[in-house]
């Protein structure tokens, strides 16, 4: 079983995004929208995916990323991370401190399925 940790402070996409993810096969996923309840639980706990929002107010999800590379468990971890930023400087920012790919909002199903699978294979069947 594949897990995926969900990081945004709007309880509404944390709530769809745990939804899509139930949607795939072999995929667990729980979700988070504190950051620094998602750091801690992280800090303990391995994932095989991180879904961070760019945009939260405690801790931005450039910062969840460069916390998460500092972490030997983290170190290669795939991290997406969600914006709805058209400003080129936030995904070059993210880039380099270590964010593999990126979820324009509103997430689209499809579009989640695609970058997840990509990052994560989770099986054939899935795909």
């Amino acid at each position: 079983m594949h897990q995926i940790v969900i990081v945004d402070d709007s309880t509404t996409t944390a709530s769809i995004l745990r939804s899509l993810s139930s949607k795939l096969d072999g995929v667990n996923s729980v979700a988070f929208t504190d950051a620094v309840e998602a750091l801690d639980y992280l800090r303990e706990n391995s994932a095989n995916l991180v879904i961070v929002d760019y945009s939260m107010p405690s801790i931005t999800g450039i910062e969840i990323a460069k916390r998460l590379r500092r972490s030997m468990r983290h170190l290669d971890t795939p991290i997406i991370m969600l914006t709805a930023s058209k400003e080129p400087t936030v995904r070059t920012r993210a880039l380099e401190v270590g964010v593999t790919a990126f979820l324009n909002k509103p997430v689209r199903p499809q579009e989640f399925k695609s970058c997840v699978l990509k990052h994560m294979p989770v099986s054939e069947s899935a795909a």
